[in-house]
């Protein structure tokens, strides 16, 4: 532990310890927030402390997932494997696996598998700003994270840098991955965003490999139904659907739930994150984690299309980074209140109804 001041009120922060794993809980008067250090800086709890709810998705295989990893032979399921959910961040490859220049990529690796370090920059009750880094193996890229946390305030704000430490350009992707359920998740829920073009990258009964849209609506050519994709289906219904959105608008999504008036938020730059994917998976064993059980819904935020770090270099859609040089952008999280339809979110993470 590099500091610590042992504040009980206001902003403040500790390092604790759980299953063996490095751990930063951060708080303030609205949010009780956990960062497993240990494992990618994974945002493992994001809670609203006046309703005492959470809004991640954790996977029921729990954390001891990761110390049986560390014995299992290493393969290209490792990223499955030792999937806790939460809230991740990705570098330098997305999704799917591959080689390039000689170097095995993994699916969504590696920063997520990855432990962090991090330093106290601010630390009073009125404020607290802790940076998260990290420095990858696949390529001689570092990665910082600020985690600003305000008084009286419920959002996150973080502000992201990637760097490359080498002399020569490189090929990357970056992204976010928050995985939303734990108390909060329902089929009262709605997911709001600005309308973008849409494609399905994984089909269900409702709709097939060829349906098309303009968020939320999407529509089949086949039997021409039309289905709302921001309306979040029951655990009951037991499918598992992905589809991805070409962002038109402002970066920013909201999943509300429109009994209880409560929702989360999420602020980014579009021209870092253009492309959304929206995962929502209702106990369908399709799903994978594990073979049923997973009633969850994600934003997979990513700088390209194409899914996977070679295969985006072999189209020529990757994105470069210079040596020596370095890339930012910033990501808000954040927890609202409210029944009515939610027209955007701003950079702080606060949010303006319709």
């Amino acid at each position: 532990m590099l500091y610590c001041s042992e504040r009980n009120t206001g902003c403040r922060f500790t390092e604790i310890t759980l299953q063996g794993m490095r751990a930063l809980v951060l708080q303030n008067e609205k949010l009780h927030i956990t960062v497993l250090l240990d494992h990618g800086a994974d945002i493992i709890e994001f809670a609203y402390k006046p309703t005492d709810t959470d809004f991640v998705w954790r996977n029921p295989m729990g954390f001891s997932s990761i110390k049986k990893l560390q014995m299992a032979p290493v393969d290209s399921e490792i990223f499955a494997d030792n999937y806790l959910g939460g809230f991740f961040e990705i570098a330098p490859s997305i999704g799917g696996s591959g080689r390039y220049e000689g170097i095995t990529f993994g699916g969504y690796c590696e920063s997520n598998q990855l432990p962090w370090e991090y330093a106290v920059e601010c630390d009073t009750s009125e404020c607290i700003t802790l940076r998260c880094f990290v420095r990858l193996n696949k390529l001689p890229v570092q990665l910082d994270r600020r985690m600003t946390l305000r008084t009286g305030v419920a959002a996150l704000e973080m502000k992201e840098t990637m760097t490359n430490l080498g002399r020569t350009a490189i090929p990357y992707q970056w992204g976010w991955h928050p995985n939303i359920g734990g108390g909060f998740l329902n089929e009262h829920c709605v997911v709001e965003m600005d309308p973008g073009e849409m494609r399905v990258m994984r089909p269900s009964a409702r709709f097939g490999s060829y349906a098309t849209g303009y968020w939320p609506m999407l529509t089949d050519p086949d039997t021409g139904a039309a289905v709302n994709y921001s309306e979040m289906l029951a655990p009951g219904t037991m499918l598992d659907e992905l589809v991805d959105v070409q962002i038109a608008g402002e970066g920013w999504a909201a999943v509300r739930d429109t009994e209880k008036g409560l929702g989360i938020a999420l602020s980014w730059e579009k021209d870092a994150f253009p492309y959304a994917a929206v995962w929502e998976s209702c106990c369908h064993r399709e799903g994978n984690f594990r073979l049923g059980g997973a009633y969850v819904m994600c934003f997979l935020l990513r700088s390209q299309r194409t899914m996977g770090l070679p295969a985006a270099v072999e189209e020529n859609s990757a994105r470069w980074l210079d040596g020596m040089q370095s890339t930012d952008t910033r990501l808000t999280l954040s927890v609202f209140e409210g029944k009515k339809e939610v027209k955007g979110v701003n950079a702080d993470g606060s949010v303006f109804f319709r």
